[in-house]
């Protein structure tokens, strides 16, 4: 981030012989070179990340830097999402599945209870129509971050009182050094519903025209048709 230059990197303002803490950093990237980010598996905070490419400099340089990531820890805390196994991209330096993140309105805000927060806002899979129950972290069975096929297999049947499956396989594979595709497997026993959740960024945005909207109910009158229910 500091493309070489350390001379605003301080540990706090009471940081003594400052000037030896950044020739350190010098140092030990001369003797290492810089630090690249590889696969990890960080199996007590819940995130599983899956890397691959390398970020070239120069005149004709580019970043092929990417990765596919899960998630499986705590979403019981206040500010915790609803969102275990939760699948993220990034790649080219652009973050391509971004999360909401941090709510807009905190507290009792209908929009963070019912979207921000909520599984169906998240890239996982919405069981029976309702949000995960919070959970304080998966188990991960299975991980491999090296080579060019590469693999990670998580459950957490707990999320859902229905499902006695709840698990996701993913599996990245370098189809060269600019390029990897990831292929998901995700496994379900329980419930009636499984809805596949995706949502990416976009650089398009749509508009139509001259609709003319009807009113969706039903036999009593009440409105129907969105995952919310009547």
């Amino acid at each position: 981030l500091a493309k070489g230059d350390v001379s605003q990197t301080y540990v706090d303002i009471f940081q003594e012989d400052i000037d030896v803490f950044q020739q350190e950093i010098l140092d030990i990237v001369e003797k290492y070179g810089e630090y690249k980010f590889g696969s990890r598996n960080l199996t007590g905070f819940g995130l599983v990340v899956l890397s691959g490419g390398e970020k070239i400099d120069g005149a004709n340089g580019a970043d092929f830097r990417r990765d596919t990531w899960l998630w499986h820890g705590n979403s019981t805390q206040a500010h915790s999402h609803l969102d275990t196994l939760q699948l993220g991209i990034d790649a080219y330096g652009h973050n391509f599945t971004p999360d909401l993140g941090y709510p807009a309105a905190t507290s009792n805000d209908p929009n963070r209870g019912q979207w921000v927060k909520n599984t169906l806002s998240h890239n996982t899979v919405v069981v029976n129509g309702n949000a995960q129950k919070g959970r304080t972290n998966g188990d991960p069975l299975h991980y491999d971050g090296d080579g060019i096929v590469k693999l990670i297999d998580v459950e957490d049947p707990d999320v859902y009182d229905e499902t006695d499956i709840y698990r996701r396989t993913l599996v990245s594979v370098d189809a060269s050094d600019e390029v990897s595709y990831t292929v998901d497997f995700f496994r379900i026993l329980g419930g009636n519903e499984h809805m596949y959740s995706f949502h990416t960024q976009s650089a398009n945005g749509y508009t139509t025209d001259d609709l003319t909207l009807v009113p969706q109910k039903n036999e009593k009158g009440q409105y129907i048709g969105s995952y919310a229910g009547a």
